[in-house]
């Protein structure tokens, strides 16, 4: 399944390789995560929102594996792995795990619905995305809801080595993308029964369920496999400078900081009018000397923890031509003083003279002595123990 993580990366990284034109920002020229999806396909409108593609819009593929196995397991997650170590295998494409890429069984078991397993339920996970093939350009379903009311839009006969196929599949799967409902002990789940259901890979109607269609569960047939989502991203603008917002510093409330960022032009680049903007998160008590310069002083007044953290993130455009623009972002920790920032980053310690502990010894000290001057703390006799 993609992670959180995983689609904020790809994202972040869609959204900075925006081309620059003269006028109104707009993207360069889209591509899928990957690399599959055709020009002509990114040409055209998005199957799931009838939209045009943008960054940052997710799709889906599909495929019939070339390899066959049985359907003896009722553990879904035997089948999920095999066709991901299928996938990680193709010499074709690039779709395996090291490529970012996760794949499961397009099948259920008694125990989970080929909806749940593959996250393709339009009452849990929405609308959803547009599946194609690994041809780049055969559409297999517009959406989730369109995968599952019980006829999809071309077959999936492609398998993950690009080769074509269209066999019997063990599916152990209804129309709806839940478990076979099974017939007694016949034409069950995946590792449900001893006649385990197919579908017909060759009709577009019958793709996942055949009527009274089943194997014994140690034949061995193909089965499906579904990419996780995938994200549209644009082509990278080779004129987009380097950005580097610095190193990350250590400072204390009120005392300033000279900001030392590192912004390089391409050779060639037609950005000639480079523009900065700094911002700080969270911003409270935050001070530039002048936001829009490329290095200014920023002074930061604590307000909360110790230490704060403040993330200053520099943006860089080109007379307003890319947004969103080029940006890095660096962090400055701020402690309530010098003495405990020194104190905290092991850089000094508390003298035993330093009574008031604030990294001076002088006569505040002995102001602190004077207050114990002559007490003496001696026991004046035996105590019981």
């Amino acid at each position: 399944m993609i992670t959180q993580n995983r689609i904020k990366t790809v994202l972040i990284l869609a959204v900075v390789a925006l081309a620059v034109f003269a006028g109104p920002a707009q993207a360069g020229p889209l591509e899928g995560e990957l690399g599959i999806l055709t020009a002509d396909t990114l040409a055209g409108n998005n199957p799931a929102t009838g939209a045009p593609w943008a960054v940052g819009d997710q799709y889906r593929f599909a495929f019939h594996t070339s390899a066959k196995t049985t359907a003896t397991s009722a553990d879904i997650t035997t089948y999920n792995a095999w066709v991901q170590g299928l996938a990680d295998a193709s010499t074709a494409y690039d779709i395996g795990a090291d490529d970012g890429v996760t794949w499961k069984v397009i099948g259920s078991t008694d125990e989970v619905d080929a909806r749940d397993n593959t996250s393709t339920n339009p009452t849990v996970d929405g609308s959803g995305h547009a599946i194609f093939l690994l041809d780049g350009s055969t559409v297999v379903a517009n959406d989730y809801a369109d995968l599952w009311d019980g006829e999809i839009q071309n077959i999936i006969n492609i398998t993950e080595q690009g080769t074509e196929w269209a066999f019997w599949p063990f599916t152990g799967t209804y129309l709806d993308g839940t478990k076979a409902p099974g017939h007694a002990t016949s034409f069950a789940a995946l590792g449900g029964g001893s006649q385990i259901h197919q579908g017909k890979a060759s009709v577009t109607t019958e793709w996942i369920w055949r009527t009274w269609t089943g194997d014994p569960p140690d034949t061995e047939l193909p089965i499906y496999a579904l990419s996780d989502p995938l994200v549209i991203v644009g082509q990278t603008d080779p004129n987009l400078p380097s950005v580097d917002a610095g190193n990350d510093w250590i400072t204390w409330s009120g005392e300033p900081v000279a900001l030392d960022p590192n912004v390089v032009e391409k050779e060639g680049s037609d950005w000639t009018d480079l523009t900065y903007a700094w911002s700080a998160d969270p911003n409270d008590g935050v001070e530039f000397s002048d936001p829009d310069a490329l290095a200014p002083t920023v002074t930061i007044t604590k307000a909360t923890d110790n230490p704060s953290i403040v993330t200053l993130t520099l943006a860089v455009n080109n007379e307003g031509r890319l947004e969103p623009p080029v940006t890095d972002s660096m962090t400055i920790d701020v402690y309530d003083d010098s003495c405990l920032a020194a104190v905290d980053l092991g850089l000094a310690v508390f003298d035993p003279t330093d009574l008031d502990e604030n990294c001076i010894t002088n006569f505040a000290d002995f102001a602190v002595m004077a207050t114990t001057w002559l007490d003496d703390y001696a026991l004046t006799g035996p105590e019981p123990k």
